[in-house]
């Protein structure tokens, strides 16, 4: 069988990207008008140079989103191998070339149980209207792996894949079926 890869979805990331963009706009307008307003040399070159420092962080995080992701997940005949990235410029296949690989090979022998857990997280939304706040739950869900042995069990967050969580949780079943020597109960 030939290995499945499962990335990191990278529409997500694009939208945090624009957002931080259209964010960091709103300094920049007000530097540019103040370059511009400026009747000193100084202030106008000190303007200018803020103005391009946020600019060009803004950007930055927006065309660091058009590298391509490196695989989150990798669901072979082997095993399970997985890269746990914390934030998100570690997901990108650019930065593997210089970091040490974080990867993680959990054989199919190795592991007793397959479980989906989903924990829900609340977030809470002050609008400025007056309106108050507003609070959102927002489920997120973890890969459970049981190992044979009990003291390695593994928790692997399946959120902003590009399969949904049922789906990679049927591959691994399936496999796991096939390799590794589950008693049916």
């Amino acid at each position: 069988m030939e290995a499945i890869i499962i990335k990191r979805s990278p529409e997500a990331q694009r939208e945090q990207g624009l957002g931080c963009l259209l964010i960091v706009a709103i300094p920049v307008i007000g530097f540019l008008m103040g370059m511009f307003r400026s009747t000193h040399t100084g202030d106008t070159v000190m303007y200018g140079i803020i103005a391009a420092v946020f600019l060009l962080a803004g950007s930055a995080d927006l065309v660091v989103t058009m590298i391509p992701l490196k695989a989150a997940m990798i669901i072979s005949d082997q095993g399970l191998t997985l890269s746990s990235s914390k934030g998100i410029y570690d997901s990108f296949a650019f930065w593997q070339r210089f970091m040490g690989k974080q990867e993680k090979l959990i054989l199919w022998q190795n592991i007793k149980e397959l479980k989906l857990v989903t924990r829900n997280v609340d977030f809470t939304a002050s609008p400025t209207d007056g309106t108050g706040p507003t609070t959102y739950t927002t489920p997120q869900h973890y890969l459970y792996i049981e190992k044979k042995t009990t003291k390695e069990d593994v928790v692997f967050s399946i959120r902003g894949l590009d399969k949904t969580p049922d789906e990679i949780l049927a591959l691994c079943d399936q496999l796991l079926k096939k390799y590794g020597c589950v008693e049916e109960q």
